[in-house]
C-alpha cells in the first residue's frame, strides 16, 4: 500500500492552509495525520485546544513534489515481471474527490504521463523485444479500467 500526497491547490495556497500530514524523519514510510479540534461557527481553531494525532504505515509515501514517473517506477514497473510470467496484476487507487487519483493514473499526455500510458508503453516495448528474439511467440493483451464515482 502506497500513499501519494498531492500538492496544495491554488485555493489552498491563497488561503494559507496548513497541511495535516507529516512524515516521520526516521522512517519515510510512516505518516502522521494531525487534526486540531476546532470550535466556533466558522471552524476557527480555539487557542490552546489540543490536537489529535494518528499514525499510519505504508510500503512507501510519495511527497508533494513527486513526479508521476517516480510513482510508476516504484509501484507499477516492478509488477511487469509478474505480468510477463503469466499472472494478472491490479493497481487500485482509492481516495476522495480531488486528491489526484486520475492525475496519477492518466497524467497529462506528452507532459507527465500517468501509470496507464507508462505501463502500456512498457508492456508493448517488452513484447516487441521478445518477438524479435522469438517471432513464433504469441501474446494476448487484455486491459481494463473502471472508475467508481460518487459511491
Amino acid at each position: 500500500v502506497y500513499m501519494r500526497v498531492r500538492p496544495q491547490t491554488r485555493r489552498e495556497q491563497l488561503l494559507l492552509m496548513d497541511t495535516c500530514l507529516r512524515r516521520d524523519p526516521l522512517d519515510p514510510t510512516v505518516v502522521f495525520l494531525t487534526r486540531q479540534r476546532q470550535a466556533g461557527s466558522e471552524g476557527e481553531a480555539k487557542e490552546g485546544c489540543a490536537s489529535t494525532e494518528k499514525v499510519f504505515s505504508f510500503n512507501g509515501v510519495f511527497g508533494r513534489g513527486c513526479h508521476n514517473g517516480h510513482v510508476y517506477d516504484a509501484v507499477a514497473k516492478p509488477l511487469l515481471p509478474t505480468l510477463f510470467s503469466g499472472n494478472d496484476i491490479t493497481i487500485m487507487h482509492y481516495g476522495q474527490t480531488g486528491t489526484g487519483k486520475s492525475f496519477t493514473m492518466h497524467g497529462i499526455p506528452e507532459e507527465t504521463p500517468g501509470i496507464f500510458p507508462r505501463v502500456l508503453e512498457d508492456i508493448f516495448r517488452q513484447i516487441h523485444a521478445e518477438k524479435k528474439l522469438n517471432p513464433s511467440v504469441q501474446y494476448e493483451v487484455k486491459a481494463s479500467f473502471f472508475e467508481i464515482y460518487m459511491e
